[in-house]
């Protein structure tokens, strides 16, 4: 291997991607971030009727047969190791306390705290490590 294919291979790095939501996907939603996102939004969102009911279902739908493009980069690492470690760790206790206090709002939209858990799960399953020069990354 010579110096420029070594450098070029240098400069590929990793990322963690999750499959986006259903809520991600539809443009009368607000929310292009992804489940992890979605805890955020639904503590501050405020209810203006069937949309948003039907937004908070489909921000724990994942759409895993979705163009890599449209998935969420959930971190960047420099090797796949590091990517892996990551995709491995326990949630932090922050992400703990913000899942518990999401999930009491979630069940007024009909969305149980187990349909919530078992979605983040799946995302946590179904997330990728993909190169950073992917061209799959570059697909609509």
């Amino acid at each position: 291997m010579n110096f420029r294919h070594a450098a070029a291979l240098a400069l590929v790095g990793w990322y963690l991607m999750a499959p986006p939501t259903q809520e991600a996907l539809d443009s009368s939603c607000s929310n292009p971030h992804g489940i992890f996102y979605y805890l955020t939004t639904l503590v501050s969102r405020e209810s203006d009727g069937d949309r948003i009911s039907r937004c908070d279902h489909e921000g724990i739908m994942l759409v895993p047969d979705a163009n890599y493009s449209q998935w969420f980069q959930e971190g960047e690492f420099e090797t796949l190791a590091d990517c892996r470690t990551e995709q491995q760790k326990p949630p932090t206790e922050q992400e703990k306390a913000l899942t518990n206090l999401a999930s009491g709002l979630a069940a007024s939209s009909g969305i149980s705290k187990d349909d919530l858990a078992r979605s983040q799960r799946q995302s946590l399953a179904l997330s990728k490590y993909i190169a950073s020069d992917d061209p799959r990354l570059k697909e609509k």
